[in-house]
């Protein structure tokens, strides 16, 4: 049916937008002025993919203070974007460290990323799931195996926290569309697949 799968008006806001690197990454990050998020949305850009280093919301690698600020950041980007009509994506992005986990520790990353999401869901919950999206990894960093089975347990994992919330996942090897045929699509139909493109 076509309440169970992702809703037109999500895929029409996705399909034009920027990233938004650097916003949510510290007290030496400074982030858009209103003016230029203004011009940009007046420009046709409808959707903001907001990167939030996955360091600084995981326990193992951030102190409670680090995370805390880290969540207000996002809560206070995700309502300035919201009133000036953008959709955004909370995308969690990882550094050096969470990436040697994951390729060391499987259990260990799985439980980062699940800890992770449970802290970014509290702050996601509080807008409309039709305009906040979840991408649950950036280029995933270990071996196509691996991460479809993390990727299947991490996604229902998420679900249950944001049971309306379109979740955008891709594939390992930089998300590049040749990684696609080791990958298998999820059994959740509210899941858009993310392909980065570095080619030529």
């Amino acid at each position: 049916p076509a309440s169970q799968t992702v809703a037109p008006d999500r895929l029409a806001a996705l399909s034009r937008g920027f990233n938004a690197d650097g916003w949510i990454n510290g007290e030496k990050s400074a982030p858009p002025t209103r003016e230029l998020l203004q011009q940009l949305r007046k420009a046709g850009m409808s959707h903001v993919r907001l990167p939030v280093p996955a360091e600084r919301v995981m326990l193992r690698f951030a102190s409670k203070a680090e995370r805390d600020e880290t969540l207000r950041a996002l809560d206070k980007a995700l309502k300035q974007l919201i009133s000036l009509g953008y959709s955004i994506s909370v995308d969690l992005h990882p550094g050096d460290r969470f990436n040697r986990l994951h390729k060391d520790d499987a259990d260990a990353s799985l439980r980062e990323l699940e800890d992770a999401w449970g802290t970014l869901a509290r702050v996601i919950q509080s807008f409309p799931a039709d305009r906040v999206f979840a991408e649950l990894l950036n280029e995933p960093d270990i071996e196509a195996d691996r991460w479809q089975k993390q990727v299947e347990t991490l996604a229902a994992v998420v679900r249950q926290l944001l049971p309306a919330t379109t979740l955008i996942v891709g594939p390992v090897d930089w998300q590049r569309a040749d990684s696609l045929p080791r990958f298998r699509p999820l059994p959740d139909p509210n899941v858009v697949y993310a392909i980065h493109f570095y080619d030529p």
